[in-house]
């Protein structure tokens, strides 16, 4: 699992989540989360929306150009409010989970994903 995050203590608690079920790299800004996405295959992609360098959605359009089928196996991550959101015209595939989430919410886009 990859996860683009720029925020310390979202990206923690998705580490403890996971905890060590799951293979997780951690890139805290878009343009490593891309450079990962070249090095590595990954079976699920978190990723927050809003990140230093490169957008979350730049992210998802590179893993679109280097692996299509991660299309499906995308997960959005936002703080923004949802007047933010409207003009990125985000895939309707991909779920989206606004933050702060609950652990059922994560665990439900998760497998969605999967």
């Amino acid at each position: 699992m990859l996860l683009v995050e720029d925020e310390r203590t979202i990206a923690r608690f998705i580490q403890r989540v996971v905890g060590d079920a799951v293979s997780l790299r951690h890139a805290a800004d878009g343009n490593l989360g891309i450079e990962l996405l070249l090095r590595e295959d990954y079976d699920v992609v978190l990723c927050d929306l809003s990140l230093p360098g490169v957008h979350g959605t730049d992210v998802y359009a590179a893993a679109l150009e280097l692996r299509p089928e991660l299309a499906r196996h995308f997960v959005f991550l936002t703080g923004w409010p949802s007047t933010h959101l409207a003009p990125l015209r985000l895939d309707p595939r991909v779920p989206l989970l606004t933050k702060p989430f609950t652990l059922a919410a994560l665990e439900t886009a998760l497998a969605r994903a999967a």
